[in-house]
């Protein structure tokens, strides 16, 4: 009898294993509710974020598949993922949204690198292709601001040594680099929207349209307002205007501040070196003011502070020369004896 019931409840525990819901597997895409450590997280170790925007409880099919599709891109592994969900306010979103030229249907995906800029656009007419571009140009912006820190790092460095052309140098391809970056970035963007539909002409009214709706589907659509709405006809028509290659920006996206305020701090510098100079040289101390003044003249690309370095430079000359004791005279050659008569 014992082993009966032993019997019996080793195959109801096994008939319950087998009837248990399997576990749920734990979803690689963070909660709109992580996003902000997320930002933090990426912007702290110079790794993308990427963002999935999407309709919560979608009945869309045709936005549901290509959520799937989005997600099973292997070129977005190793990033920072999360979902957000339209409809939702986020202040973290609102900078992202705003670059993009316009938005129609979702879902869509956004790259940013956690400080508010949008480095890369998947729009829902997008494919595997554009994950891809979009990733690479991602990583490659990420990697460049973790350069371009070490970079700003070496120009301090150089400018307190008083390596004034090479930190000169630093600066200025910094700036050109940022600038390029941006560039490349917002063509990219502005490229890839190209795929989208423009948004309709009534959307300057601020009516609600397809705007961050699901995919096109006369079954199943959530609408919602059309973000910026007021300013879609005029990016729609910028979209006619992409040059046929990308840019250098007016302004660089990431560095501006950092390379604006280290130019500063460096120009500050050699006013201070360029005066100590001067005033060696006044007060006749002809050996320091040459010391000094041999990092200004080794300034290559300003021709401002050359010309500054090159007069300081002819008035220590001047002043050496006329330091320099009076030449003793030369006694002219006692003549020559007559030859003796043979």
């Amino acid at each position: 009898m014992k082993r009966t019931i032993l019997a019996v409840a080793a195959l109801a525990a096994v008939a319950l294993a087998a009837n248990a819901a399997p576990p749920k597997k734990e979803d690689p895409w963070g909660a709109p509710n992580t996003l902000r450590d997320l930002l933090k997280k990426a912007a702290a170790e110079d790794n993308p974020v990427v963002i999935l925007y999407q309709i919560k409880a979608s009945t869309c099919p045709k936005h549901n598949a290509k959520v799937e599709l989005f997600q099973k891109q292997t070129s977005l592994k190793g990033m920072e993922l999360c979902r957000f969900f339209a409809n939702t306010a986020s202040r973290q979103i609102t900078p992202l949204r705003q670059a993009i030229p316009h938005l129609r249907f979702c879902p869509f995906l956004m790259f940013t690198d956690g400080e508010d800029h949008l480095i890369g656009y998947v729009p829902y007419e997008g494919n595997p292709a554009d994950v891809l571009a979009m990733a690479r140009l991602a990583r490659e912006t990420t990697q460049w601001k973790k350069q371009a820190r070490a970079t700003l790092a070496d120009v301090a460095t150089q400018t307190e040594q008083k390596q004034f052309s090479e930190a000169l140098a630093a600066v200025a391809r910094l700036d050109l680099e940022d600038r390029e970056l941006t560039g490349r970035i917002q063509w990219s963007i502005r490229k890839v929207c190209q795929k989208s539909p423009k948004p309709p002409a009534d959307a300057a009214s601020g009516a609600t349209d397809q705007a961050e709706g699901d995919a096109p589907d006369k079954n199943a659509r959530d609408k919602t307002p059309a973000p910026d709405a007021d300013k879609a006809p005029d990016a729609a028509d910028d979209q006619d205007k992409l040059p046929a290659r990308p840019e250098p920006a007016d302004t660089g996206m990431f560095m501006a501040k950092p390379v604006a305020d280290a130019a500063r701090s460096l120009r500050l510098a050699i006013d201070d070196h360029l005066t100590r100079a001067r005033i060696l040289l006044v007060q006749g101390d002809l050996k320091a003011a040459e010391d000094a003044l041999g990092p200004l003249l080794a300034i290559q690309g300003d021709d401002d502070l050359r010309k500054k370095a090159l007069d300081i430079k002819a008035d220590l000359d001047k002043a050496r020369s006329e330091a320099a004791p009076a030449p003793t005279p030369t006694p002219p050659p006692a003549p020559t004896p007559p030859p003796s008569p043979p």
